[in-house]
């Protein structure tokens, strides 16, 4: 089996962490997908992860919260990438950079900003929504 079939057979309905557990039928089986495209992509399985299970809230109408926008680790830098995108919006050298432009963007979207660490777990969480 090749690295990249290991990563995209990671996450199935019978191996699933507990955040994915909660969602059923379609909107799982998306997220599952989306969290896999992710770690395909060379995503950490935390980010995919955290990230997929944003994006299922909202398809299954349990969270009208805005999508939030992420800082993520990236090959390159550090990448701020919306949860529902399949791209980052911009990757920066250093994760200062990326935050600063994530907030940025968060403020001008009335979203929220996800900072994650380099071993892709979420380390701040910051809401811009109030005007």
């Amino acid at each position: 089996m090749s690295t990249k079939e290991k990563i995209v057979n990671y996450l199935s309905t019978d191996n699933l962490p507990d955040e994915l557990r909660t969602f059923a039928g379609d909107v799982q089986r998306r997220a599952i997908d989306m969290a896999n495209g992710l770690m395909e992509q060379g995503y950490k399985v935390p980010v995919a992860v955290s990230m997929a299970t944003e994006r299922a809230r909202h398809w299954s109408g349990l969270s009208d919260a805005p999508i939030a926008h992420h800082v993520i680790p990236h090959p390159d830098g550090w990448a701020v990438m919306k949860a529902d995108a399949e791209r980052p919006s911009m990757v920066a050298a250093t994760k200062q950079e990326a935050i600063d432009r994530g907030r940025e963007i968060a403020r001008n979207q009335k979203g929220r900003l996800v900072i994650h660490g380099e071993d892709g777990m979420v380390q701040d969480e910051h809401s811009y929504t109030a005007s």
